[in-house]
């Protein structure tokens, strides 16, 4: 509930649930108390309803237990990834040292629709994007700066 304002005359009412669908808002009239205006989920623009809902799937509200069940296995999932990696890379060392450096592997070329995948995730994911940037200034200032190996 809103109180009157100088520059919003009416008394507001507002619905806040986790299902953004259902948020409604209502303006009511300080001195009738009649419905001045009525806003629905069905009244916004098709970005404000895309976010609102993304939103609500981001948090585990969209699907209810599904929606949270999803993110969970989400998690668990990277959780999973980030220990075989540690556990891959401790089978896979050489006895005795941490198997680095590893040796220099075949040429490996980066194709066209491989860089357009990096770009378009660069793009869509802005916070990898620029940490994609800044590891390919360092790895180009590395090369340049870097003593060769065995010297």
């Amino acid at each position: 509930l809103y109180l009157p304002k100088e520059n919003q005359p009416n008394w507001k009412v507002r619905a806040e649930t986790q299902n953004r669908p259902k948020v409604r808002e209502f303006e009511l009239d300080p001195i009738t108390g009649s419905l001045v205006r009525e806003d629905h989920f069905a009244d916004k623009t098709t970005l404000d309803k895309a976010i609102h809902i993304g939103i609500a799937a981001h948090e585990g509200q969209l699907f209810g237990v599904a929606n949270q069940l999803l993110g969970l296995f989400t998690a668990l999932s990277l959780i999973g990834i980030c220990v075989s990696a540690i556990v891959m890379w401790w089978r896979r060392r050489p006895e005795g040292s941490l198997g680095v450096p590893a040796p220099k592997v075949a040429e490996f070329r980066v194709t066209a629709p491989m860089w357009a995948a990096i770009v378009l995730l660069g793009v869509l994911l802005p916070v990898m994007g620029l940490s994609l940037v800044i590891l390919w200034i360092f790895g180009l200032a590395a090369r340049r700066f870097a003593e060769p190996a065995g010297t």
